[in-house]
């Protein structure tokens, strides 16, 4: 599956039509073009309703056809139970990780002995320095950046949504393959999907950053790997075919750092996604993950009409004149030749009215206050008008 980039092509002196952004459609005539609107930043693809994409959002269509963008909304449907960790019981935060040790935040009176909180573990809290209270003995605070921690090892830092809710930390485990985030969620056949994913590198000595491998149905979709200065990551996989956009953005919230990518489910009913940590060495290759979210792309439809006769040249033989316009419902009819039949569509494309015309008038004050399209027959030929109904 190839992925590209939506881009708009700037073409120099010449006038484009006007959308009505609120109303979702726009009218131009034959010939002319119009800017499809650039409402969402993150734009995954446009399609026409024939189903071909849609690279150039300058269009100038031969006929009346529906555009549909595909975007990605943060605000969207999440399928991830509680993506973000927040209010989780603890059987649910013992259920995130297929192989690593759930621990509950360090408590010096608790019966967990602090020799058994190291690699393959992981918590669920409001901060990573709760996990592992790090080494007791270091007096001397460690500097990361411009903040000071006084733990050893983990840094005092807040989660991603909030700044002061819950994230997934990870002392990362010393074997390889071993899955630190997994859940198996149901598909529809067909269907673009987003997968987002925002982390963080959690250890104050940043010796051995993490390599997170992302994982959907099996398939290696992004890899990523935190550098000694911890102020940046490198895309390991960049770059990759099957990635619609890696995206990595330093939000300047404790270098929180975002992955983000676009799935297909093709004939898939059910979907496996999985975070890996490549990184097998046991000091360092600590980090934190939050805000986890999947689910279909939103989209959003625009139609672009075309107000000019179909299958009859325009001249004064043929031509209808409808009026008045806007009208409150009832329309008079000025043509030179019989008008066989009249039929009425919405900007859907949908047939909401249709009659046999034998007078000069046709009464459409039945219908919703809206834009409406007009198809006269005569002499086998076919006519196309615009009408707004306002009453």
């Amino acid at each position: 599956m190839k992925r590209s980039l939506l881009f708009v092509i700037s073409l120099g002196l010449f006038s484009l039509a006007t959308f009505n952004v609120a109303a979702q459609y726009a009218t131009i005539q034959q010939g002319e073009s119009v800017q499809l609107p650039q409402l969402f930043e993150n734009v995954f693809e446009w399609r026409d309703d024939k189903g071909n994409n849609v690279e150039n959002t300058i269009v100038s269509p031969q006929e009346t056809t529906t555009y549909t963008v595909y975007y990605f909304d943060e605000k969207g449907k999440n399928q991830l139970h509680k993506g973000d960790f927040e209010g989780m019981s603890e059987l649910e935060k013992m259920s995130v990780s297929g192989h690593y040790a759930y621990l509950e935040d360090y408590d010096p009176s608790s019966q967990v002995p602090v020799s058994e909180r190291g690699p393959g573990t992981y918590g669920i809290g409001s901060s990573p320095k709760n996990l592992f209270p790090g080494d007791l003995s270091l007096v001397t605070p460690i500097q990361f950046g411009t903040e000071v921690y006084a733990s050893a090892w983990y840094k005092d830092m807040g989660d991603h949504t909030t700044g002061t809710g819950e994230m997934l930390y990870v002392d990362a485990d010393e074997n390889p393959n071993m899955i630190v985030y997994s859940s198996q969620l149901t598909v529809n056949p067909n269907t673009k999907y987003f997968f987002s994913a925002w982390f963080a590198n959690v250890h104050t000595r940043l010796l051995n950053p993490f390599d997170l491998e992302f994982r959907i149905d099996g398939e290696i979709v992004g890899r990523f790997r935190g550098e000694v200065s911890g102020q940046t990551m490198v895309d390991v996989l960049n770059p990759f075919s099957e990635v619609y956009r890696p995206q990595l953005v330093d939000v300047g919230v404790e270098g929180w750092y975002q992955y983000l990518t676009i799935w297909e489910s093709g004939s898939e009913e059910t979907v496996q996604i999985e975070i890996l940590n490549n990184n097998t060495l046991g000091v360092g290759n600590d980090f934190a993950i939050d805000d986890l979210s999947f689910g279909p792309l939103s989209r959003a439809d625009y139609q672009v009409v075309v107000d000019q006769p179909v299958g009859v040249y325009a001249s004064e033989e043929t031509e209808i004149n409808v009026y008045p316009n806007p009208s409150s419902g009832l329309i008079s009819l000025n043509s030179k030749f019989p008008i066989d039949k009249v039929e009425v569509f919405n900007l859907l494309g949908e047939k909401v009215a249709a009659s046999v015309c034998n007078t000069n008038q046709v009464d459409l004050g039945n219908l919703d206050n809206g834009v409406y399209l007009l198809q006269f027959n005569l002499q086998e030929k076919t006519i196309l008008k615009k009408i707004i109904i306002n009453n």
